[in-house]
């Protein structure tokens, strides 16, 4: 048995972000009978939150500007404020208005708790599914996208931002930062377009809560993270642009450090180890991005602070640097460990050197 208000608390966390596959068998009126069930509106997203000096800021703040002018009156209920209960054979009645059918009429799943006999506890519970019908597009204020315009189908060309337990907040920031784009490739939380409004004294101390579920798409649950951010607000592009722009040039070029890192580290150990037997990944490649990270969030703290430091060469001797102490023991004992690793760090600051092709 399980206390009923801990019970809840996983029935709403399911909701959202429940698994899809099979569940308890279903049979609605007139229906086919299924196992089938799709993931829930949240699953494998990271979301960001308003975090006020006070409580009271916190919920101002986090009113996005959804201000249902073009929705009648009353359009807005949740599945439990409808007349009739909702056809599992059929899409939402009407659009996702905001704040009801968007936060309580999306999930995918239907749960049924089953009670102990004093009704303090729950003992059972019946997992199946709510819909069978596709996944409506809407947009979620808390959630970032990635905008991907070449893929033919249109409702497939915005994925939710997945959340990484093993990525570090920072990472984010260009994309939380930089004003929304029709041509961009990443599209920040709608509610950071309403923060921008905020008085600038509020502005100045407001921090982003992060909240993350690192999951795959179907089963697999890996870790839940959260993580707090300092006050970030006015280092929007609309307040700040020369500093958002330092920031998305800094985090555009950790990452392609860490992509060189990956292929030089992955080259260096298959020639090395040329006679040896092969492992994919190679070891010296996770090791060398996992002391990475560390050393590229301080070279990004220090880059914002120092503007005429070149980001790519920056970004290239902390790779280097990885590298070096991932190896240091094989370059000790091997002559081809030690050849293979200087041609790698050669490869790190030349390929950092070399302009990229403007998107």
């Amino acid at each position: 048995p399980v206390p009923t208000a801990e019970a809840l608390q996983i029935l709403l966390i399911h909701h959202y972000y429940g698994r899809s596959g099979t569940g308890t068998t279903r049979t609605p009126l007139d229906g086919v009978t299924s196992r089938q069930q799709t993931s829930g509106p949240l699953r494998s997203s990271v979301s960001f939150h308003p975090l006020g000096r006070a409580l009271h800021e916190t919920l101002l703040a986090g009113v996005p500007a959804f201000t249902g002018d073009d929705q009648p009156p009353g359009a807005d209920t949740c599945p439990w404020e409808e007349s009739t209960p909702a056809d599992p054979q059929h899409t939402l009645h009407g659009p996702v208005t905001w704040p009801g059918r968007q936060l309580t009429g999306l999930s995918r799943h239907a749960i049924l708790l089953v009670p102990g006999d004093d009704g303090t506890t729950v003992t059972d519970a019946y997992l199946t599914w709510a819909t069978q019908q596709p996944k409506p597009i809407t947009t979620d204020p808390y959630l970032a996208y990635r905008i991907i315009p070449e893929t033919k189908k249109v409702d497939q060309r915005r994925i939710l931002y997945r959340a990484d337990a093993s990525r570090a907040w920072w990472r984010d920031l260009e994309t939380l930062l930089l004003a929304p784009d029709e041509h961009g490739t990443q599209c920040r939380p709608a509610i950071f377009d309403t923060l921008n409004d905020l008085p600038e004294p509020l502005r100045r101390s407001l921090r982003i809560r992060v909240h993350g579920f690192d999951q795959d798409g179907k089963v697999v649950d890996h870790q839940w993270y959260t993580a707090i951010t300092p006050p970030l607000l006015n280092w929007t592009q609309e307040h700040d642009p020369a500093k958002a722009q330092r920031i998305a040039e800094c985090c555009r070029e950790a990452e392609q450090a860490a992509q060189r890192l990956q292929t030089v580290a992955k080259k260096a150990w298959d020639t090395a180890m040329r006679s040896r037997r092969r492992t994919t990944p190679p070891p010296w490649v996770n090791k060398s991005l996992t002391r990475y990270w560390p050393k590229a969030e301080t070279v990004f703290w220090r880059l914002l602070g120092e503007p005429d430091i070149p980001a790519p060469t920056a970004f290239a001797a902390a790779a280097a640097a990885a590298l070096r102490e991932t190896t240091e023991a094989a370059r000790t004992r091997q002559t081809s460990a030690a050849r293979a690793v200087a041609h790698a760090v050669q490869e790190l600051y030349r390929r950092s050197a070399t302009p990229r092709k403007a998107a």
